[in-house]
């Protein structure tokens, strides 16, 4: 057997209303989740694992081809000399000034800033940022405190200027992702500074990409403005100002700027030295790398697990604290109805958690009119209105869950909205992100992911209140979790059929619904139906997969079902009715079968398996050679990734792995040899492994 594995997960390409919009003001239309993807995909394509400067040491200057560009630019690369070929580095990604390029300031001063990173042990690069300012379109006098200035420089914008900076933008972030696809970068570590429009560059891709950065440090070069910047984003973000006194055209706009980001509580250091706009860079260099070194080994603010960030108290609260329930009330619990089914069925578990540990249930809501005076808003972002309301007044920063996978953001908020003292939200990057932050705060006031399965007793409480918290997750270091109900027959078909689902006489929707559950709450994402003889198969009871949609879970299925599809269940295959199962010589039936499944299930989320063997673990009928075996599997493969793109997964990419066991093991060595010289035509963006 083969299996191919596929994931249509994907979302249609960003919309061009999107693409024409400006993150920050003074920016460009790049869209950074957009670009971020974009950059990724150019680094895996570049990547030259095999070649003799593939992460290569010391001191190198390096070219890519820019496709936007269309032509090669330069990057510089200095890996320190410390380094054993297998740690992780931390690294800093320095952007020079106008009229220099990626080596100016590297070869400045007996290339100090090259020995300070690698006295440091930190991975510099540094990109050419094509021909333009990193994004940014202010310039002198536009800086901190000028916004008279500010407004007439972007009024001066013309549409080659916002090309170029575009072209800048992309190149940066390019660079970046090409040495992270090839250096073990501790993604944890790394630091962003820049000197004068690098400056300025720090400033706006600090923001614009916050979710890459540990801290900041821009150097003599206070290209923003107050209302025009997102600084919810970089609030936490150790940020280190500095200054030449001698700058007159860039001096008071940084005292102003570092004045008032230290009285409204960001976390910023400021220095001035006594040297003038280009004389204060070799001076305050080594102050730079302290700032990065003392924050280097600091966990990131709010990085921890969620059970140590998230405290619930049942007592003695202080008035600080977000009060879920107590004698007074219960605070409401809001979702929005255009939000995912999962988010909403999560919404309604939440509500009877509550309930299960208090004995009073909150209201569950839709509108905004209805939040009360305390609310719980619980939502995915751009699918939520109350979050993106509060995103856009800069009282919520979800930059670090763009584009993420199942990560989540848990904040309270105090006066949201009008008439709301408090909101405790639970921002989620996609679906799943929401629901595990949900969880993660039932689990914390006593519900156990096992409260139904096995009895788990929940705790009984008067009083819940959660202390003030501002925590982000990380995405799963495994992107795939879940559980196959294998060999069903003496556990959970007969308890089902029995008991559960007695009318049915059936493991089916009921069963399901639970089981999704559990893996939801224990933070996991799919599930392999049970396949054997004995039980219906999954899609013979169309409710189960709106079960499993209904809480967000991904279906697929055990290595011998192809497409979704369970010969062995008679409902699915009888030979009586559709005839042998033999690829060969009825591969129109056994097509349409499987063409009919995907798309029965198609418009809901699955993992595929492109696979042929017999009927259940059998071995491929036919009685065939191994030249015939290889030949009836390389058609197979062709024909159900055909079923999958051509017919019901138009314009979704997808990823695929390949797989074999021991029942194809004859068939395996034929197929390497073909793999290794088609592999790319035959399986496209794919990643092939061969086991017995």
């Amino acid at each position: 057997m083969l299996a191919l594995i596929g994931s249509a997960l994907a979302q249609p390409s960003t919309t061009s209303s999107k693409e024409t919009k400006r993150d920050i003001a003074f920016g460009t239309v790049v869209n950074p989740k957009e670009q971020v993807k974009a950059s990724r995909k150019l680094a895996k394509e570049l990547a030259k694992p095999g070649s003799a400067t593939w992460r290569g040491r010391g001191d190198q200057k390096r070219y890519y081809h820019f496709p936007d560009a269309n032509t090669d630019v330069p990057y510089r690369v200095c890996v320190p000399s410390s380094w054993d070929g297998k740690s992780k580095l931390p690294l800093v990604m320095f952007l020079h000034g106008g009229w220099n390029d990626e080596s100016s300031y590297l070869d400045q001063n007996d290339k100090q800033l090259v020995k300070l990173a690698d006295q440091y042990g930190f991975l510099l690069v540094s990109p050419l940022g094509y021909k333009g300012a990193y994004g940014n379109s202010l310039r002198l006098p536009a800086v901190y405190g000028r916004p008279d200035e500010a407004a007439k420089v972007l009024s001066e914008r013309t549409a080659q200027r916002d090309s170029t900076n575009i072209l800048s933008e992309k190149d940066v972030i390019n660079v970046l992702e090409l040495v992270l696809n090839e250096y073990p970068v501790d993604r944890e570590q790394l630091f962003l500074t820049g000197h004068s429009m690098g400056s300025g560059g720090t400033w706006y891709l600090g923001a614009k990409y916050s979710q890459y950065w540990k801290a900041l440090a821009p150097m003599s070069g206070p290209f923003l403005q107050a209302s025009m910047y997102p600084w919810e984003r970089i609030r936490k973000m150790p940020i280190f100002i500095s200054e030449g006194t001698k700058a007159p055209a860039s001096l008071e706009g940084s005292r102003q700027l570092a004045a008032w980001m230290k009285s409204n509580g960001f976390n910023v250091e400021y220095k001035e030295v006594d040297a003038d706009h280009g004389g204060m860079v070799p001076l305050i260099l080594p102050d730079v790398f302290d700032f990065f070194t003392k924050f280097r080994h600091q966990k990131s603010p709010a990085k921890g697990q969620v059970v140590q960030q998230l405290v619930v108290q049942h007592d003695g609260s202080p008035k600080t604290n977000f009060p879920l329930a107590t004698d007074k009330g219960l605070a409401t619990i809001c979702f929005d109805a255009s939000d995912d089914v999962s988010v909403q069925t999560t919404a309604r578990l939440f509500a009877e958690d509550v309930e299960r540990v208090t004995g009073k249930k909150p209201a569950l809501v839709s509108s905004k009119s209805k939040l009360g005076t305390y609310a719980v808003i619980i939502g995915t972002i751009e699918k939520n209105q109350l979050i993106n309301e509060l995103v856009k007044t800069g009282k919520l920063a979800t930059d670090a869950l763009q584009s993420q996978w199942e990560r989540y953001t848990i904040k309270t908020i105090n006066n949201p909205f009008p008439g709301v003292k408090q909101a405790l939200v639970i921002a989620g990057s996609d679906r799943r992100g929401t629901s595990y932050g949900v969880f993660s705060i039932s689990e914390t006031i006593g519900v156990s992911p096992w409260y139904w399965w096995a009895d788990v007793p929940v705790q009984q409480r008067d009083v819940l209140t959660i202390k003030p918290i501002d925590f982000t997750s990380k995405s799963p270091s495994v992107k795939y979790r879940g559980i196959f109900i294998n060999d069903e027959d003496w556990g959970l078909k007969p308890w089902s059929s029995n008991n559960y689902e007695k009318e049915l006489g059936d493991i089916g929707p009921k069963t399901y619904a639970q089981v999704c559950e559990l893996v939801l709450r224990l933070k996991g994402n799919m599930v392999a139906p049970a396949m054997h003889s004995c039980t219906g198969a999954f899609y013979s009871h169309p409710e189960s997969k709106v079960a499993a949609n209904r809480y967000g879970i991904i279906m697929t299925t055990s290595h011998c079902e192809p497409l979704l599809f369970n010969n062995a269940a008679k409902s699915e295959w009888d030979s009586k009715r559709d005839g042998e199962w033999n690829y060969a010589k009825n591969k129109a039936v056994i097509l349409k079968k499987m063409a009919d499944r995907v798309r029965e299930a198609s418009p809901y989320e699955n993992i595929y398996t492109i696979a042929m063997r017999g009927v259940h673990d059998e071995g491929l009928r036919g009685n065939l050679s191994s030249q015939e075996k290889v030949a009836v599997l390389t058609q197979v493969m062709a024909d159900q990734r055909d079923v999958l793109r051509r017919r019901y997964l138009q314009g979704q990419s997808f990823d695929e792995i390949a797989a074999a066991t021991g029942r194809t093991h004859d068939a395996v060595r034929g197929l390497c040899y073909r793999a290794r010289q088609n592999v790319r035509a035959m399986m496209g963006r794919s990643s092939l492994y061969f086991t017995s």
